[in-house]
């Protein structure tokens, strides 16, 4: 009885909602530093799982740091771009513009 409710919920849910798009939102994921770093986490990962040794972990725990720190890189520029934006409409007085760059 449960399986024909369940069946019966994805299938309306596939008849009547709409698939939303993904916002034009950065993806900090595919910017080249990350995937640079993320690499170096991967190859890090294979030779700690290769062999376990404490040097190993050590240089897989500085490669996902520089990974996280990147990823801290880029969102920082991305906000102050995101402030000098604000800035420049505020500028000229374009405050929808503004509002839009906030929310």
């Amino acid at each position: 009885m449960y399986k024909r409710f369940v069946a019966a919920h994805v299938e309306a849910t596939r008849e009547c909602v709409p698939v939303m798009e993904k916002t034009g939102t950065s993806s900090r994921s595919k910017h080249l530093e990350v995937v640079a770093a993320r690499e170096k986490v991967l190859d890090a990962r294979q030779s700690f799982d290769h062999e376990w040794t404490m040097e190993n972990c050590e240089i897989l725990k500085e490669a996902k740091q520089l990974l996280f720190n990147t990823y801290d890189k880029i969102k920082g520029e991305e906000l102050m771009e995101n402030v000098w934006r604000v800035e420049a409409a505020q500028g000229e007085q374009r405050y929808g513009e503004s509002w839009r760059v906030i929310n």
